[in-house]
């Protein structure tokens, strides 16, 4: 791995030839984790598309500090087809597992979803840690723009929410259809809803309201899955298509 594929984080946007100061978070990536030296070419990026290669230029230890100098700033365009996974939440350290693994397979939006079988909920400062999650990820994956995070809704507000109403959705549902019966082409080329409920399942009343709307039951093996895993099946799955 060469040292400019390490990614490192700036909420700045910076131009060609500015010169600028790491986060301290970041700085202490880049000097103790990664073991970088001063002439070491990485890449910036703020979580909206921009990016830019960065010479590291000043380095100190004691406190740490990494000064770095632009040489390219490019801009990337965002992702051509949304993801937006509307998932219930695991217990634990487990939302973690969720959450990074999603990010780093390209969802492009995060809706907790409280079911009334839900184990846990969005907790005061859950945003706060799941964006630093989705930060990280993102650092690891390469991937220039963060996923969007949206406020803890019902289910009945899921499938009422007009704002994916072009959206194609699907439902991660043991007695549902095989990934391989969808329409590969439609999916392609449509944004994508993916819901995924709590591992007590729908309740009477929930799967009610899904049968009466326009969500798809997919089937994603033989067993019953944990929250998360479903959640990164489905979304490996319908990337892979």
């Amino acid at each position: 791995m060469s040292e400019q594929d390490a990614w490192f984080y700036c909420d700045g946007v910076f131009g060609e030839g500015e010169v600028f100061e790491l986060p301290l978070t970041e700085s202490t990536h880049l000097a103790r984790s990664r073991r970088l030296r001063v002439g070491a070419l990485v890449t910036i990026f703020d979580g909206f598309g921009n990016t830019a290669l960065a010479e590291v230029r000043e380095l100190e230890s004691r406190p740490v500090r990494a000064v770095l100098r632009v040489r390219q700033r490019t801009m990337l365009p965002p992702p051509t087809r949304q993801i937006h996974l509307v998932s219930a939440l695991p217990k634990g350290d487990r939302q973690s597992v969720l959450i990074d693994m999603v990010t780093q397979l390209g969802v492009t939006d995060f809706t907790p979803l409280r079911c009334e079988r839900s184990v846990a909920g969005q907790g005061q400062r859950s945003v706060e840690r799941w964006q630093r999650l989705m930060l990280e990820a993102c650092k690891q994956s390469r991937r220039a723009w963060l996923p969007r995070l949206h406020a803890e809704t019902s289910l009945t507000e899921v499938v009422e929410d007009k704002g994916l109403g072009g959206y194609t959705r699907l439902v991660a549902d043991p007695s549902g259809v095989s990934i391989n019966e969808l329409d590969s082409a439609q999916l392609e080329k449509t944004n994508l809803s993916l819901v995924v409920g709590p591992e007590g399942g729908f309740s009477d009343t929930e799967t009610v309201i899904l049968r009466n709307s326009n969500v798809v039951p997919v089937r994603l093996g033989d067993g019953i899955l944990r929250i998360e895993t479903a959640a990164v099946a489905l979304v490996t799955l319908v990337g892979a298509m």
